[in-house]
């Protein structure tokens, strides 16, 4: 006997970065995890784009996303342009990017496998699309056949990397999305992102 694995055309993936100010500090390390992404993702098959965790910006981000021979200047343009906003709403982000974004349209693909990171130094703080972990779960269950999630966020400062001492910022609600989906979830505080990308 053996498994069938699921056929999937390529992979369509999301990086949805928080905007806010507190994370200015970490884009050296954003663009260096991107780039290694890119550096080891196959020579064919892939689109990548880089949104805002505002939904009121990745519901107009219009930019084609990178795909292979790209490379990590095309990325940290892409960056420069699509992170901008405050909210720290990743959840109704990438929501309102894939079915309300009439651009995403163009490029996303059904039969592709879907990858989405989650970049964030604070909680996920979604409340218009979503009320709830339960309900964005529920979602994106039925987006695509092969869906996957990867969170690099805040660790409870029991266990982080980072200097802090408040528990306000841990990701738990990406911690229950990512794990979820049997997802990797890196401290973004560590000096190596590898295993999330």
């Amino acid at each position: 006997s053996f498994t069938q694995h699921m056929s999937t055309d390529g992979i369509d993936i999301l990086w949805v970065i928080d905007p806010s100010g507190s994370m200015n500090d970490d884009k050296p390390q954003i663009l260096d995890g991107i780039a290694d992404m890119m550096a080891v993702l196959p020579a064919t098959g892939w689109r990548l784009a880089i949104i805002s965790s505002d939904y009121r910006w990745s519901e107009t981000e219009n930019q084609f996303p990178l795909i292979p021979g790209d490379t990590a200047a095309d990325a940290e343009a892409m960056y420069n342009s699509a992170v901008t906003g405050a909210f720290e709403a990743g959840f109704d982000a990438a929501y309102g990017y894939m079915m309300n974004n009439q651009y995403a349209q163009t490029w996303l693909r059904q039969d592709a496998a879907l990858l989405i990171v989650f970049v964030s130094d604070e909680d996920e703080q979604s409340n218009v699309y979503f009320n709830s972990t339960l309900q964005f779960q529920q979602w994106f269950s039925g987006v695509r056949q092969s869906s996957f999630i990867a969170s690099i966020i805040n660790f409870d400062p029991s266990v982080s990397l980072c200097d802090h001492s408040s528990t306000l910022n841990t990701g738990h609600e990406y911690m229950d999305a990512t794990n979820y989906f049997g997802g990797q979830i890196i401290d973004i505080c560590d000096d190596d992102w590898s295993a999330g990308v």
